[in-house]
């Protein structure tokens, strides 16, 4: 019988106690040595299995202790615990009649009331090797098993009979947990250099570290992990890299539980000052000191992720994974083997022959790379390992030679899978020693929400792209860029600065004009002469123009296009220039690029050809406008007599037909025939467009001063982001404003309930004509849209002026961090200064907004008055605060 109930309210404080202080000895384990991690889990272990077993003795009788045993499995099991981990357990009984029920239930409760989590199972041996025998979780949780109290026998039998299913299932439990581990990948974005990436379950994190461990223990029935050193998995030196992982990331992850008091994997951009300040990390080289963390961080997961492609081709060499090898790769080497006697295939992947001695010859390192790609051959750890020991022969004398960068040209330009090869390259450290310039961005990260990648990973990312456009993989996406990109004269040109553009960051100067410097020393090595040099010195010196003026000016002033072709100068530069943007806006990470975007550019090369090629675009307003409506009455897509038509569009302003294309023109003007010929004083009509990734809002509505703010205002609390704005008035006194918008994901709306309450919002402002949402703004300010805290990164807040890139308006450009409300209090001030607005620009990178207004005075001109200028400066400054 279960001992009777008695109060343990001292035993449970004294126990609370203990873990409460064991969190603050482990922190200070970690912080007096950052490589403590692992030793301070083991430490958490131990004083859960105190725990554990003060409650054992208290609860169980020892006629119930001979009849159980209570083991630890999952990670609990391996030894290792942070802070806040699941705890679980396995308690086997040795009969189905064990009276212990009571006893569990009240041992289970005093876990919970310690805030433990708890995970269990209970049952007798042969329940419990049938649960593992169907439920591959089940059984890789008991692989990790250890005893913690009761009957060890009980222990000892079930590990026999677990050994027994192992034994048999090797090839079943391998590639479950190889499948498990791809679609982890896939869930956490496939990459390992996610500037937030995942500790626990991305690539590279502690659960890749776990895959190999298990695995190992499965497949090769040991306990002891350093057997695999004696088995020849890897060596030794591997072995240690993959354990100094190890204790950095515990070291990481029991940190990041103690500053959020809750379980939490993911390193995100709010806690990685606080880590770094923490691991005694220092500013240095130009770099923060979380640059400086991170750093080391995607230097230990890419570490792990050499280790794993050593460990899985082991597994094939015993026939415990599926290998690279078949038919059709036998019968492909037998050709090349007639080619080049310098490579051969092993377990289907390639690897240097014997005779290959790469201090004598390194520029075969290179040539091994491009051979892979070209013949779509897996690359062999052998070799990964010969050419990491020969590292320091990839010298000056060897950056001297011309093979290996022309072979290196080839590759960059004519690669089948080029962004493989340059990850393998770079994970050889190959290429880090080929462009040393490369070797210091290495695992870089950029402390800011913008980037999705290190920039090492951004630049073959970039790559990517770029030759998936050149291949017309990506025609529906980038139609202009697809088209032109297989008529440029510098084709690899284009492949060289794509791959350089960003290769300077993380340095105290300008990374592009940095950037120059690396393609004047790396541009002739490759074999380029002195006029594609130039050409792609320009091209990393401005690669962010093209973007810059596409999303922040005004695209319907001729000004801008006539100042960009003079700017650009050739019809080759400009599709270049082109190209280069597409790929580096499509690298940065996924969301980020959308077809609004993509308009933008479209519409800015196309009227930058026409300057280009002979053609004009016209300062006579009154011509342009003209032809502007010709174009639509001819469209024969509007309803209404010619007479009743034509006097409706004569009453919408010059700025209206000059900043809109036919399509917007034709939605407009519909929309205000249907106002008037419905006698209303407001109508709203919203598109959604997924392909551009914009729902567009048109109001006609009688304006008023303040309306823009209005609009903004309204449109804040609807939980959108504006994109674009575009307010004209008609010769009545109507406003058409045009707003495009996007979900907080940077997608169209596409959900008609939320469409009906946006619609609803707006048209409740308009008849209050509401211009003060500060008691809105502070209720939504509890609950920030953001998932980051915004304070955590540097405040850039800045307003510019700008007076000749415009004819007849100023612009206004404001930097500030993104936030709840930003545009909104950005028009109010404006607001109080009364100018009006005539157009603006949103722009978010990551945690950083730039927005760009096109505005004018109360009399409807350019603002001159340097006070006044000065003047909303200062008032932009502070509503930005």
């Amino acid at each position: 019988m279960p001992p009777p109930h008695k109060n343990n309210t001292d035993l449970l404080h004294s126990l609370q106690k203990k873990l409460r202080q064991s969190f603050l000895d482990a922190k200070n384990m970690i912080i007096s040595s950052r490589y403590n991690g692992e030793k301070a889990a083991q430490f958490l272990c131990q004083v859960t299995d105190d725990i554990l077993i003060s409650l054992f003795k208290y609860h169980f009788t020892p006629e119930q202790l001979n009849q159980t045993c209570f083991v630890a499995i999952g990670g609990y099991g391996r030894g290792l615990m942070a802070p806040f981990s699941d705890i679980d357990l396995s308690i086997m009984t040795n009969s189905l009649h064990v009276d212990n029920e009571e006893s569990v239930r009240r041992f289970l409760y005093d876990l919970w009331d310690l805030k433990l989590k708890i995970g269990y199972s209970i049952g007798t041996i042969a329940e419990i090797i049938y649960s593992c025998e169907a439920d591959i979780i089940k059984r890789t949780a008991h692989l990790e098993r250890r005893f913690l109290f009761g009957n060890p026998m009980i222990f000892q039998q079930f590990s026999e009979k677990y050994k027994q299913l192992q034994a048999n299932t090797i090839i079943e439990f391998t590639n479950a947990k190889l499948k498990e581990r791809e679609e982890r990948h896939r869930k956490s974005g496939n990459s390992r250099y996610l500037v937030e990436p995942d500790l626990k379950n991305g690539k590279g994190g502690i659960r890749d570290i776990n895959v190999i461990i298990w695995i190992a223990k499965y497949s090769y029935q040991t306990e002891n992990i350093n057997e695999l050193i004696d088995y020849n998995v890897f060596s030794e030196k591997d072995y240690h890299l993959m354990q100094k992982s190890n204790r950095l990331f515990w070291s990481i992850r029991i940190l990041i539980h103690l500053e959020l008091n809750r379980a939490h994997e993911k390193i995100n951009f709010d806690i990685q000052q606080k880590l770094a300040t923490a691991l005694n990390y220092k500013d240095a080289g130009g770099l923060s000191s979380v640059e400086r963390f991170m750093r080391h961080y995607f230097l230990a997961a890419r570490q792990v992720g050499s280790i794993t492609r050593i460990f899985i081709t082991a597994l094939e060499a015993k026939n415990y994974a599926p290998t690279k090898f078949s038919e059709r790769l036998k019968k492909l080497w037998q050709r090349i083997n007639l080619i080049d006697n310098d490579f051969c295939l092993l377990q289907g992947r390639l690897s240097f022959k014997s005779h290959i001695i790469l201090s004598q010859t390194p520029e075969k390192a290179v040539l091994f790379f491009k051979y892979a790609d070209q013949h779509d051959l897996a690359l062999h750890p052998q070799a990964f390992r010969l050419i990491k020991e020969n590292i320091h022969h990839f010298n000056d004398n060897f950056r001297n030679k011309p093979e290996p960068f022309h072979i290196f040209r080839d590759i960059l330009c004519n690669a089948n899978h080029i962004e493989n090869v340059l990850r393998d390259m770079s994970e050889a450290g190959l290429l880090g020693r080929l462009i040393p310039d490369f070797g210091k961005i290495i695992c870089l990260m950029q402390f800011n929400m913008y980037h999705h990648y290190t920039v090492d990973e951004h630049l073959i990312y970039c790559m990517e792209y770029m030759h998936k456009i050149a291949k017309g993989l990506m025609t529906a996406e980038h139609p202009l860029a697809s088209d032109i990109i297989n008529k440029l004269d510098m084709k690899d040109v284009l492949f060289l600065s794509v791959f350089v553009h960003d290769m300077a960051k993380g340095r105290p100067d300008d990374h592009s004009s940095e950037g120059v410097k690396i393609i004047e020393w790396l541009a002739p090595r490759m074999g380029f002469n002195k006029a594609e040099t130039e050409t792609a010195k320009w091209l990393v010196l401005y690669h962010l123009k093209m973007s810059d003026v596409s999303q922040k000016r005004d695209l319907s002033d001729p000004q801008v296009h006539k100042d960009f072709a003079s700017f650009v100068r050739s019809s080759e530069r400009l599709k270049l220039l082109l190209c280069l943007t597409v790929a580096d806006i499509r690298g940065v990470g996924p969301g980020v690029w959308n077809g609004w975007k993509g308009e933008l550019l479209r519409t800015l090369y196309n009227n930058t050809q026409e300057i280009l090629q002979g053609g004009y675009i016209t300062d006579n307003k009154t011509l342009r406008v003209e032809f502007k409506k010709k174009d639509l009455l001819t469209s024969n897509s509007l309803n209404g007599s010619d007479q009743k038509l034509t006097m409706n569009l004569n009453k919408l302003p010059d700025s209206f037909w000059l900043a809109t294309d036919i399509k917007t023109q034709t939605k407009c003007v519909s929309l205000i025939q249907q106002a008037i010929s419905q006698i209303i004083s407001t109508e709203i009509h919203i598109y959604s467009d997924e392909f551009t990734a914009v729902t567009e809002i048109i109001i006609y509505t009688p304006d008023y001063s303040g309306l823009f703010t209005s609009l903004s205002g309204s449109l804040a609390t609807s939980g959108v982001t504006i994109y674009d704005a575009q307010l004209f008035t008609d010769e009545n006194g109507n406003a058409l404003d045009i707003f495009r918008i996007q979900d907080i994901e940077g997608k169209a709306i596409t959900d008609t309930e939320h469409l009906k309450r946006i619609k609803k919002r707006i048209l409740e402002t308009l008849q209050e004509q509401k211009t003060n949402f500060q008691e809105e703004k502070n209720h939504i300010r509890k609950k920030n849209i953001f998932s980051v805290n915004q304070s955590v990164f540097a405040d850039t807040k800045n307003v510019t002026i700008d007076n000749k890139g415009s004819n007849s308006a100023t612009i206004i450009e404001v930097t500030a961090i993104n936030r709840n409300f930003l545009l909104y209090d950005i028009a109010h001030a404006l607001y109080s200064l009364k100018v009006s607005v005539t157009s603006a620009h949103i722009n978010t990178y990551g945690e950083t907004a730039i927005d760009v207004f096109y505005i004018k005075d109360r009399f409807g001109l350019k603002i001159t008055d340097i006070n006044f200028l000065n003047k909303i400066k200062q008032m932009l400054l502070l509503a930005v605060e």
